[in-house]
């Protein structure tokens, strides 16, 4: 689930990603992010993904997400407040290497940057193309 949620932050905030309501403006990537993030269920794949499976992703990903802020975010921002706000100008540039697709860390210590450099060995490889995945209905997999 953490590599789902670095994934997901490095796309958002490197692809430009705006959310719509509008699914004939939005771009694959935009969709593939709306899907992902549980935020929405793509229309233009209605037919091929399980909703009631992707129902249940949608709400393991809000109580994860919950749980996350609760146990590690909000700590790390009450820590940077006392510990790094008082001492550095968080609103420079930000290089942070060896991060990964790791926006989600350095953005709860750095909220004010206005750029961020991350830099990272992994291979990106591509977004899927949710219109050609097959259904999957091992329920057991979002446990």
């Amino acid at each position: 689930m953490k590599k789902i949620f670095s994934i997901l932050f490095f796309y958002l905030s490197f692809a430009g990603i705006v959310f719509s309501q509008n699914y004939e403006q939005i771009s694959k990537y935009q969709e593939f992010a709306l899907f992902i993030s549980g935020k929405e269920f793509p229309k233009s794949i209605d037919t091929l993904i399980n909703k009631e499976f992707w129902n249940l992703y949608k709400e393991k990903l809000k109580n994860d997400w919950l749980e996350i802020d609760t146990a590690r975010l909000i700590p790390m921002q009450e820590w940077a407040k006392t510990e790094i706000s008082i001492k550095i100008n968080d609103s420079l540039d930000i290089f942070y290497p060896f991060s990964g697709p790791d926006f989600l860390h350095v953005y709860s210590l750095f909220p004010n940057t206005k750029n961020y450099l991350l830099l990272a060995q992994e291979h990106l490889g591509k977004i899927p193309d949710l219109s050609k995945m097959k259904q999957n209905a091992n329920k057991s997999q979002i446990k």
